[in-house]
């Protein structure tokens, strides 16, 4: 490595880590300032907390690295161009990429680490950051009216169910598919209904209609069909609610298994939302190399008088406009306006083509 490259990482590292820190501060301080009430409602010990934050950490650093990144490359660049260190490398023949090039393997490096992070640790993290959030404010997080949209869950006994909307407060699911499978994966029955309601440790199905299908998926005799039908079920609303969130807990072999295992379902919003996250996984871990790229020519096309304010908005401006379009484009994804492969990477895509035409058009 050279001696320049050298001086531009370790400037670049000193940065990224210093931000790192104050970064994870600040979310731990807002966050628990947003909780103190029910911190000290609920008497939550010291130990319980550290846990908890501690559970937070893999979260919290994957979403603050790529403003620190960007912040640690306007910085160091910042810092040569004011000493007119800049002008002499390009005086020299040396071009914009080669100059660029420690930042951009630095940002490499932070999202090889930040996708190894989002596999290996997060999924378990979250789990956990989940669990103890529950325990926590298990009094304060009673079950709310809320309504859950396109929900998919595989049951105890080999079951999958397939609710358009799940009403928690109610312990009650409308327009509900469930499939009922052996142990080779085949269908063999189909239940569905325009409303289920669990009552005394039982579910009340209305207005149900049973299917049973042999190994090669013809259907045995014609359909039973029950005005209100009682099913006892190991699966509980409870467990509605948790597996609401399990594909978060998963790392991609994981969801991959699970999508395929519902290609079958006919479950098309699901699906789709899915395969969002699934793609999302592969990209989403070099937004910090991305976010490099775009601040290359607003780092290196700065003057050096609006050095010291301008890398502070520089980098709240591109890190804000990137957040949106690309959670825009997941929105669009998930909606079904675009595939969901295109709705993962077209932000990238696009700030990647914005950046190397601005370092192109670069004096």
């Amino acid at each position: 490595m050279r001696i320049l490259d050298r001086y531009v990482t370790k400037s670049m590292v000193f940065t990224f880590l210093g931000c790192i820190f104050i970064f994870l501060f600040l979310y731990v301080i807002v966050d628990l300032f947003s909780h103190l009430d029910d911190v000290l409602k609920e008497k939550v010990v010291i130990a319980a907390l550290l846990n908890y934050y501690l559970s937070f950490l893999p979260l919290m650093f994957i979403q603050v690295a790529p403003m620190a990144c960007l912040l640690s490359l306007l910085y160091s660049i910042g810092n040569l161009s004011k000493s007119n260190e800049i002008i002499a490398m390009r005086s020299s023949g040396l071009s914009i990429w080669r100059i660029s090039l420690p930042a951009l393997a630095f940002g490499l490096i932070v999202s090889s680490f930040v996708f190894m992070l989002n596999e290996r640790f997060l999924p378990k993290a979250q789990s956990i950051n989940y669990q103890l959030k529950n325990e926590m404010f298990k009094k304060s997080s009673s079950p709310e009216n809320k309504f859950i949209y396109n929900l998919a869950v595989y049951g105890q006994d080999n079951k999958q169910f397939f609710i358009d909307i799940y009403h928690s407060k109610e312990q009650m699911m409308q327009n509900v598919v469930i499939l009922e499978h052996d142990e080779n994966q085949n269908v063999i029955s189909k239940t569905t209904a325009k409303e289920a309601y669990f009552k005394k440790n039982r579910w009340l199905f209305r207005d149900c209609i049973m299917s049973y299908y042999d190994k090669d998926g013809r259907p045995l005799g014609e359909p039973f069909y029950f005005k209100n039908k009682i099913m006892y079920l190991n699966d509980r609303p409870r467990d509605f609610v948790n597996q609401q969130q399990k594909a978060m807990f998963m790392n991609i072999p994981q969801l991959n298994d699970y999508i395929k295992r519902l290609s079958n379902s006919g479950a098309t919003a699901v699906l789709r939302n899915l395969k969002v996250d699934l793609y999302n996984r592969f990209t989403l871990p070099f937004t910090s190399l991305v976010i490099i790229l775009v601040g290359i020519p607003f780092a290196l096309g700065k003057s050096k008088r609006d050095q010291a304010v301008a890398s502070l908005g520089l980098c709240i401006g591109i890190s804000f406009l990137y957040y949106v379009f690309n959670q825009t484009s997941i929105a669009f994804g998930k909606l079904g306006v675009i595939p969901p492969v295109i709705s993962a990477i077209l932000s990238h895509a696009f700030f990647i083509i914005f950046s190397v035409i601005a370092i192109k058009n670069l004096p």
